[in-house]
């Protein structure tokens, strides 16, 4: 008798490197699988007659578990993503929700969009 066996599953390409600085100020980076921004519309306000748009983008992005993301990726942490293009400005992004037990040796982390002052 002969048993056929299938397995299904999705690949994520690592597009993206994510840059950070640790406690004694050394640059680290991960690969990152990065889903997003996904919004459609610009969240605007108006106060005192002056207009301005609210950052909005969410994103949803894999990492590897290793000690160095584990450590510095917890909830309100700050990141930036290299740009995919030469001129593209990096965009900051803070942390809003961490996933590491669904995946074991991966970690989901769901971002928000921040504002940056340099």
């Amino acid at each position: 008798m002969t048993e056929l066996a299938y397995f299904k599953g999705d690949i994520r390409k690592c597009n993206y490197i994510i840059k950070w600085y640790d406690e004694d100020r050394n640059e680290l980076s991960s690969y990152a699988a990065v889903r997003g921004p996904m919004e459609g519309k610009i969240n605007t306000m108006n106060k005192s007659g002056s207009s301005f748009d609210l950052p909005n983008f969410t994103l949803s992005m894999l990492l590897p578990a290793s000690p160095e993301v584990v450590k510095y990726f917890k909830r309100y942490s700050r990141f930036y993503l290299q740009p995919l293009k030469e001129n593209d400005e990096p965009i900051c992004w803070r942390v809003e929700g961490i996933d590491a037990i669904s995946m074991p040796g991966v970690i989901e982390i769901a971002a928000v969009e921040y504002y940056s002052n340099e």
